[in-house]
């Protein structure tokens, strides 16, 4: 699969990487975050999974902010 990045002044838009799982993971375990989210708060092991579907998937992009790497 052919890498994706894009820069704008704020952010970077990228394929999701291996490295994204602590912040997925900050994101996705948060009960009050997911709230209106189709999903519930998920834990470790699923956040794994749905990582791994992410970094497979030419269709879903991590945005992260340049300012602190997240």
């Amino acid at each position: 699969m052919e890498k994706t990045k894009i820069l704008t002044e704020r952010l970077i838009i990228r394929n999701y990487e291996e490295k994204d799982l602590n912040d997925l993971y900050e994101y996705h375990s948060d009960e009050e975050v997911v709230r209106f989210e189709p999903y519930t708060a998920m834990n470790l092991d699923d956040v794994k999974k749905n990582l791994e579907w992410r970094i497979s998937s030419d269709e879903i992009f991590a945005l992260e902010l340049k300012e602190n790497k997240k």
